[in-house]
């Protein structure tokens, strides 16, 4: 079983990766995630003063820079299944 945010090649041909979530109630808007993100995973809500996942599967397994800078707690990285047309494509 893979670490939080580390990558695992399965049998099936999938790839099991650690999405980032933002739990919005905990989220306090100090951008740190947004800020910190090497690949620009996020991209910034204005109007709800907290950072949107745009771009999940540009993240980059094992770097947690997002979650190690939220001082909220308010991010996590999920292990889910990567979606069939990433795989694929």
């Amino acid at each position: 079983m893979p670490l939080a945010g580390q990558s695992e090649v399965r049998d099936e041909g999938g790839l099991l990766v650690g999405w980032p979530q933002v739990e919005e109630e905990l989220c306090t808007g100090c951008r740190a995630c947004f800020e910190r993100c090497p690949k620009g995973v996020y991209e910034w809500d204005e109007a709800g003063s907290l950072p949107v996942v745009a771009r999940p599967m540009e993240c980059v397994p094992g770097c947690e820079q997002c979650v190690l800078h939220c001082s909220a707690g308010a991010i996590s990285l999920q292990q889910e299944e990567a979606p069939a047309a990433a795989v694929d494509g």
